[in-house]
């Protein structure tokens, strides 16, 4: 017997602990109990990531060998496990699972296994009822013994299982104290080809449990076609809350822009040298609009951020308006004197700042920029890298993201490719946007009327008649940083001002609009068709099983509020030799003359191909 703590235990059969065998299938036999004489809740035998469940044995001798102690022993404290190895050296680790959930490693076994199988007696079966019988299985995911806290919604949860006589279970399920989620069956192979008894390979299960913000325990049960019900093992798991899952976004983004949002080193040394050779450099002017409401600080980061761009043809015109005044004095130290100028302006509008730069800029491009907002050091290299490929763009954006006062980077928005559609829905162009002079000013610039969604509204009036794209560029690159003066990318209007926007563009189009409201993220537009209602056909290939054609067919006709359809029926003509499909054909016949069908002698895939052509 060895003591190990509160706990008291035997392992009487293998008798070493490094021995070699010509048996494949060892036998493991002891008794286990703890300080009150409780028996272990199971005890396992594992070998690499496959765990054999032992079977209880009654122990009446441990009972009679303690019987002068104050223990109270119960019966059940023998344990016997059979497992069956292949050739080799084997390391096997024998665990006793207490009443708590812990798990004790009462001993580690290395066997070398050199001899081919033989056949071995029939193992005795438990006499107990209660007592669950030998099984084989392994619990591939999750494996942890502490609690999983995760970022994922949904966890894996996959392995496999099948009783001592080689048969997979009925069912697997997964369940908490308020949900079951039942597994999905999969063939195992591979388990096949390491245990020759088992008699069907649909051993595996596979399992996504949906997982909450609360942490729940969760059990992995198997039941065999005996009836009999196998935990198969136990885990905590739990998704991030909303505070975690911020965090955890936050810094996996701080790691990516480390290693991809910044170019420094030789990077930054080949991309300077690319940039003497461009055959194209366009003229930047930089239109920040500062008002009382902006603070020193933030005007200051911005410009220091335009001085130390890599390319060198730029302005920045400073527009100070509402009475703002700024000396160029709080400006020394910044650098880029001699590209900075100062426009004061009486009006208080902000709409009317940026319209007064853009008049006066003398670039060939221009981009507005708010107190606060910073671009990195590489923005305008890689706008002028693209306009070598096409100096016809009008309109060119990059992608964004937000800084805190202690300069860590946060909220990425990894924007998509032009989509007018989305456009006009919400202006997810944001920051940074370069767009040509001469093609702002074609449109009438930005819009005095519109203030605070004037620039969403330039953006849709450049870019008609642009819906394939052409003239627009995305730049897949994080080039701006939004700090906490700027508002996050999108129009900063009052509701009214941007539903003005979106009427306005459709109308522009002689897009037909029944309705417009606020959604979350942006603007639902529904559209009319106009007073030329067009037809829609509705072509149905059908092998005419009615009892799956007459609800499709009662659905489109009862539950659509749209008139100006007809629906068109394929039938092969075999089909025809059912009197009641015909009599039902016969009927939808006359419905309005909504309805119609043709029997033709082909198959089902060139009836397909027929109705397209038609």
């Amino acid at each position: 017997m060895s003591p190990i703590g509160k706990i008291c235990f035997s392992l009487e059969e293998p008798k070493r602990r490094l021995f070699f065998s010509k048996e494949r299938k060892i036998c493991f036999r002891g008794y286990f109990f703890d300080s009150f004489g409780r028996k272990a809740k199971q005890v396992i035998l594992q070998y690499k990531n496959e765990r054999i469940l032992a079977d209880s044995q009654h122990r009446e001798d441990i009972q009679s060998r303690y019987a002068r102690s104050n223990i109270q022993i119960e019966k059940e404290v023998g344990f016997e496990g059979w497992i069956e190895l292949s050739r080799g050296l084997k390391e096997i680790d024998i665990l006793a699972e207490l009443s708590g959930g812990q798990r004790l490693r009462l001993a580690r076994y290395y066997i070398v296994v050199y001899g081919a199988s033989k056949p071995h007696s029939k193992i005795k079966q438990q006499a107990n009822p209660v007592c669950l019988p030998p099984a084989y299985f392994c619990l591939d995911a999750p494996q942890a013994e502490e609690p999983i806290i995760t970022e994922d919604i949904f966890l894996e949860v996959r392995g496999w299982v099948f009783d001592k006589e080689g048969n997979p279970p009925s069912s697997i399920i997964v369940k908490n104290s308020t949900r079951v989620f039942p597994c999905k069956a999969i063939a195992r192979s591979d388990v096949k080809a390491d245990h020759p008894i088992l008699k069907d390979i649909w051993c595996g299960f596979l399992a996504r449990i949906p997982l909450e913000e609360n942490l729940f325990e969760y059990i992995v049960e198997a039941e065999f076609p005996s009836g009999k019900k196998l935990e198969l093992g136990k885990f905590f798991a739990r998704s991030f809350n909303r505070e975690e899952r911020v965090k955890w976004d936050r810094d996996r983004y701080r790691e990516w822009f480390a290693l991809y949002g910044q170019l420094m080193g030789r990077e930054e040394e080949l991309l300077r040298g690319r940039l003497s050779g461009f055959a194209y450099k366009p003229f930047f002017s930089i239109i920040m609009g500062v008002g009382l409401g902006d603070r020193l600080e933030g005007v200051l980061a911005s410009l220091r951020s335009v001085v130390g761009q890599w390319y060198e043809r730029w302005e920045v015109l400073l527009v100070l308006y509402g009475g703002r005044k700024l000396a160029i004095e709080e400006l020394r130290g910044v650098g880029g004197e001699d590209k900075l100028r100062i426009i004061e302006l009486s009006y208080p509008e902000k709409v009317k700042a940026k319209e007064a730069g853009l008049r006066e800029a003398c670039g060939e491009y221009c981009m507005v920029l708010d107190s606060g907002e910073e671009l990195v050091a590489h923005a305008l290299y890689v706008f002028v890298e693209a306009l070598q490929g096409d100096k016809a763009l009008d309109l060119l954006f990059g992608d964004e993201d937000r800084r805190s006062g202690g300069g860590q980077v946060y909220s990425p928005v990894f924007k998509p490719g032009f989509n007018y559609d989305l456009l006009r829905s919400v202006n997810y162009l944001g920051r940074p946007v370069v767009f040509r002079k001469q093609k702002a000013m074609e449109v009438g610039g930005f819009d005095e009327g519109l203030e605070g969604a004037e620039e969403w509204d330039l953006y849709l009036r450049m870019t008609v008649g642009k819906v394939d794209g052409r003239g627009v560029c995305h730049l897949p690159y994080v080039l701006c940083h939004r700090g906490g003066e700027a508002e996050a990318g999108g129009g900063g209007g009052s509701e009214g001002v941007e539903k003005e926007v979106v009427w306005r563009d459709c109308k522009r189009r002689g897009v037909g609009v029944e309705g417009i409201e606020r959604m979350r993220g942006g603007w639902r537009i529904r559209y009319g068709v106009g007073e030329a209602k067009p037809l829609v056909s509705i072509v149905m290939p059908s092998k005419c099983q009615l009892a799956y054609l007459r609800p499709c067919v009662e659905s489109v006709m009862s539950k659509t509020s749209y008139d100006r359809y007809e629906l068109l029926l394929v039938v092969n003509e075999k089909r025809l030799r059912n009197a009641e499909v015909e009599r039902y054909l016969e009927g939808l016949s006359g419905v309005g003359g909504r309805c119609d069908w043709w029997c033709i002698r082909m198959s089902h895939l060139t009836m397909r191909r027929l109705t397209m052509r038609r």
